[in-house]
């Protein structure tokens, strides 16, 4: 089993069942923005660079809408030199993945 190592911004997050888990519960943001139930997996969790190519636009962009804060708290933190970034902020910012 390889060992995840989250930066400070993740403090009190955990993992369990191979599902990234909040303090408070798996969370998830509907589009209207009221609170889900729901497993983030390590596959909803995107560097910078792969949720840009993904989304087919420019890191440069995502790094700016991260630093302005559009994203919210719990949808992008940094870790080390990196942006992680939740599939649910991506979605909810830039619509499903073309």
């Amino acid at each position: 089993m390889t060992e995840l190592i989250l930066s400070d911004a993740w403090q009190g997050w955990t993992m369990s069942n191979d599902k990234l888990v909040s303090p408070g519960g798996f969370i998830a943001i509907s589009p209207d923005g009221h609170t889900q139930e729901q497993a983030i997996t390590l596959n909803d969790v995107f560097t910078c660079p792969k949720a840009a190519e993904e989304w087919n636009i420019t890191e440069d962009k995502l790094k700016r809408y991260a630093r302005e804060g559009k994203f919210l708290t719990h949808e992008c933190t940094r870790s080390g030199r990196n942006w992680l970034i939740t599939r649910q902020g991506m979605v909810r910012i830039f619509g499903k993945k073309e």
